[in-house]
């Protein structure tokens, strides 16, 4: 078997694992990387061993990303861990005896930063320039993610049956990464109200997503940046809401529930009770948040 087919079908065993198309598509990117360096240097994927896995890693650290720098060393460790599940496969098919990816002896060292938000008068701007939006859904899209956390793609992908309310009090159903369920609070009144008129609007129409592509969404955000001179994306949006949230005195372990850290099965249409801490974080609908 050649190594794009070969590849071809680890990516199919993805698909058919239920692995979602971003994880899948992440993997294609860093393994269409490992593709380029073998038939560039004459290597055989099934005669690899450590020596041409740390030529792999000198090769994606030297590499010059779209925007002319060097690339992060957390893209570097991505595209590695991406080689090493490739090679978990073929192993298991039998196309190589075993694999030779041993990931610790080429990793690069990555540097720990804190995690990157708006300050008060950013978020103001950001939100200004949202209100402007001529797309409705657009514009609460972006208003779901400052009252949720919610992960850009988890926003692209609700659809009306995950619009939950329950004693008043609006969640959303999230299926995050690793195919995880959890359901999260919409911290703010206004956006929980327009979430159930949108939830209405979309059952009328039969509709099963509320918001446009994340690919879509991540074009408004930088349209945003050049706009406001804000350095915003939708990630930071995330970021913006747990940083508030610690600020504001809740429990960091609530906040990890909300970003998804912990799994919360439990929801308001299949269950009875749903997480207390969550709860009580939910802002009435049409209330203030």
């Amino acid at each position: 078997m050649e190594l794009r087919q070969a590849v071809d079908s680890f990516l199919a065993e993805l698909a058919a694992q239920g692995k979602s198309e971003n994880t899948t598509a992440s993997y294609q990117r860093h393994l269409a990387l490992w593709v380029e360096f073998c038939e560039a240097n004459n290597f055989d994927y099934r005669a690899v061993n450590g020596k041409e896995t740390k030529a792999f890693r000198n090769y994606l650290s030297a590499r010059t990303t779209r925007t002319g720098h060097r690339a992060k060393a957390t893209s570097v460790n991505a595209a590695l861990s991406a080689l090493k599940s490739f090679y978990d496969y073929l192993a298991v098919e039998g196309v190589v005896k075993a694999n030779p990816i041993i990931t610790k002896a080429v990793r690069v060292k990555e540097e720990k930063s804190a995690p990157r938000f708006l300050g008060d008068n950013e978020a103001r701007k950001v939100q200004e320039w949202v209100t402007g939006l001529r797309s409705p859904a657009a514009r609460l899209a972006f208003n779901v993610m400052f009252a949720t956390a919610l992960r850009v793609s988890e926003v692209a992908g609700i659809g009306p049956e995950d619009v939950l309310e329950h004693e008043g009090k609006v969640f959303i159903r999230v299926v995050g990464k690793g195919n995880k369920t959890r359901v999260v609070p919409v911290l703010d009144g206004e956006t929980a109200k327009a979430l159930l008129a949108a939830k209405t609007e979309a059952e009328a129409k039969g509709a099963d997503r509320l918001f446009p592509a994340a690919n879509t969404l991540k074009v408004h955000a930088a349209n945003c940046r050049k706009a406001t001179g804000v350095g915003f994306s939708c990630h930071k949006a995330r970021h913006t809401v747990a940083t508030n949230l610690l600020a504001g005195g809740t429990r960091l372990d609530v906040i990890q529930k909300l970003l998804g850290h912990s799994n919360i099965s439990t929801t308001t249409r299949y269950a009875k009770t749903l997480d207390e801490d969550l709860f009580r974080l939910a802002a009435a609908a049409g209330g203030q948040g």
